[in-house]
């Protein structure tokens, strides 16, 4: 049974300036359901974070109970009986519908009154003592029919099948890019070339925003999106099918681009493997030291 990632960012958006409020804000059904969970919440928190998120061309949002925000993870706010509500989406999607941004402020700098929980430069990630353990994830159907849901399940989204083998040429991982792609359900999957000692490997995991800084090239594998890093490193130019993945210029439309710490990128466990030849590799298991440094 493919394993259902549903991801929960516990890190905190933000928001800024005048505390009112307006009713249009969010569509009212929306808008209901964040009444019941300001009312029906255990937790004194000041910030309530929402996320919004596509998975098999379904849209869903995700309440979470915040004491403060994280800059990294804010698109912009507004504030609700005096509480914070920060909102983030994965992607650029029109949801006007649901949520009016122009009722909202647009996150700048910080929040006046309130702390910022992202990690400093080169400092540890940070996560706040008083994450809401039991966050609310709602599938929008459409503004007036809107449904409480405990996780992303199968029958909800359209997800395509990875069977392809275009772009690469290693048969073997063509099918660890598959069998990841089947497994985990992801916004974007890396796969990360390196070398150490004279050895090449690959690793591929699934994020949510792909690095600027890092991306070389990317393809689509059955509708899914696969970005390519530091392919300086692959064995030879034959590893790639060249016609067959795109050059990375500015931007990839309707994703989006984060310069986050790679601990962070890495939603679910990398997987990663030795490459032996053009057509084999060799996993490295999860319990070896060398898996940390490749």
């Amino acid at each position: 049974m493919k394993e259902l990632v549903y991801i929960i960012l516990l890190y905190a958006l933000t928001g800024c300036c005048s505390q009112q409020t307006s009713n249009s804000v969010l569509c009212p059904k929306l808008d209901s359901c964040l009444m019941q969970y300001i009312k029906t919440s255990t937790n004194n928190y000041r910030v309530i974070q929402l996320t919004f998120m596509e998975y098999g061309g379904t849209d869903f949002v995700m309440f979470n109970d915040r004491s403060d925000y994280d800059s990294r993870f804010i698109d912009g706010y507004f504030f609700k009986q005096g509480i914070l509500i920060t909102y983030y989406s994965f992607d650029y999607k029109d949801r006007s519908s649901f949520i009016d941004i122009s009722q909202t402020q647009a996150f700048k700098d910080s929040i006046s009154g309130y702390f910022d929980e992202a990690p400093k430069e080169n400092g540890p990630i940070m996560m706040s003592n008083n994450d809401n353990p039991n966050p609310k994830l709602y599938q929008l159907r459409s503004p007036q029919n809107i449904i409480e849901r405990e996780s992303i399940m199968i029958e909800d989204v359209k997800w395509d099948v990875a069977k392809g083998e275009n772009a690469i040429n290693c048969k073997e991982l063509n099918m660890a890019i598959n069998n990841y792609i089947n497994r985990y359900w992801h916004r974007i999957y890396v796969v990360r070339f390196s070398e150490y000692d004279n050895h090449r490997y690959v690793s591929v995991n699934g994020t949510f925003a792909y690095d600027p800084n890092m991306i070389d090239a990317y393809f689509f594998r059955n509708g899914h999106l696969v970005v390519l890093y530091d392919i300086s490193h692959i064995p030879s130019l034959d590893y790639l099918k060249e016609k067959e993945i795109r050059s990375f210029k500015n931007s990839i439309s309707n994703y989006r681009s984060a310069e986050l710490y790679p601990e962070f990128m890495n939603i679910s466990r990398p997987e990663k493997y030795e490459i032996i030849s053009i057509e084999k590799l060799r996993r490295v298991a999860d319990s070896n030291p060398l898996w940390l440094g490749i």
